[in-house]
C-alpha cells in the first residue's frame, strides 16, 4: 500500500466483487491488484480457486493484475518468482490508463 501511495494512487484494499474479495482495487477503472505473497497460493486447490475469481473478475470487465511475492528476502522461500514494488506500480499506472481510455 505505501508503494501506492508513494506514486499518488490509492486503492481500495480487500474491495469486494460480489462474492471475491481483491486485495487492492481502483473501482472506478475496474482495475483489481492480486498479490500473492504466501507459498500457499502455490496448492492446486488455491490456484483453482485463483483461476476461477480471474475469470469471474475478467467476465465482469476488471482488469487483473497478479503479482507473486515483492522481492524481499524470506525464512522460508519456496522459489517463487519475485518482483519490485516499482513494477507493481508501474504495471498498475498502465492498467489503469488503458481501462480509462
Amino acid at each position: 500500500m505505501s508503494a501506492f501511495h508513494a506514486a499518488g494512487l490509492y486503492p481500495i484494499s480487500l474491495f469486494a466483487v460480489d462474492k471475491f474479495n481483491v486485495d487492492f482495487a481502483f473501482p472506478a477503472e475496474k482495475v483489481a491488484v492480486e498479490y500473492h505473497g504466501g507459498n500457499w497460493h502455490n496448492t492446486k486447490t488455491k490456484q483453482a480457486q485463483d483461476s476461477r475469481k480471474a475469470d469471474y473478475l475478467r467476465g465482469q470487465g476488471w482488469a487483473l493484475l497478479v503479482f507473486p511475492r515483492l522481492d524481499k528476502p524470506q525464512a522460508n522461500d519456496a522459489g517463487n518468482r519475485r518482483v519490485t514494488a516499482d513494477d507493481l506500480v508501474s504495471q498498475t499506472l498502465t492498467a489503469l490508463t488503458l481501462q480509462a481510455a
